[in-house]
């Protein structure tokens, strides 16, 4: 039903007897914010993996890959998102169309960068309108590491989501 008043009424099969009510429909407006990080290889435009808080990635996998990371929104689509990433390497960036990827895209054909061994913070933000504009959702903030081997090394860097 859509969004707006409507008056519902009900009678009985031989007519004896009528009901109305009237209803608001209100929609229910999801809240802003960051679903979900996904790593991406930038070089097939292929999903990796998704990133989540202390996801560790070994460089034998990774270390040679051009890389992005693209940021999943709710809803799925929203005036801008903020990327920004810190560590070995560091950048950060505006999209004001999905994908929202961090070292961007051409339609769908994604930028990269290759990320050296390291601790990285990764952040997002979301916005209801163009260039950072309107109502901000909330931030979602990861940590996640490429390394030589299956051992998490932790740092003061290191943050919780």
């Amino acid at each position: 039903m859509a969004a707006g008043n409507a008056t519902i009424t009900a009678r009985s099969q031989d007519g004896s007897f009528t009901a109305s009510s009237a209803i608001t429909v209100t929609p229910i407006i999801p809240p802003l914010g960051i679903s979900s990080f996904v790593l991406v290889n930038a070089s097939t435009d292929n999903d990796i993996q998704t990133l989540v808080n202390g996801t560790l990635l070994l460089s034998s996998q990774v270390g040679s890959v051009s890389l992005n990371i693209k940021a999943n929104t709710n809803p799925t689509l929203v005036g801008s998102v903020f990327l920004s990433l810190s560590g070995p390497v560091n950048a950060t960036r505006t999209e004001n169309g999905a994908p929202y990827a961090l070292f961007g895209d051409t339609n769908g054909d994604f930028a990269g960068r290759i990320l050296p061994n390291g601790n990285y913070i990764l952040s997002a933000t979301a916005y209801s309108g163009p260039n950072r504009t309107g109502t901000i959702g909330s931030t979602c903030s990861i940590t996640f590491q490429i390394s030589i081997t299956n051992t998490r090394m932790v740092d003061d860097s290191d943050i919780n989501s």
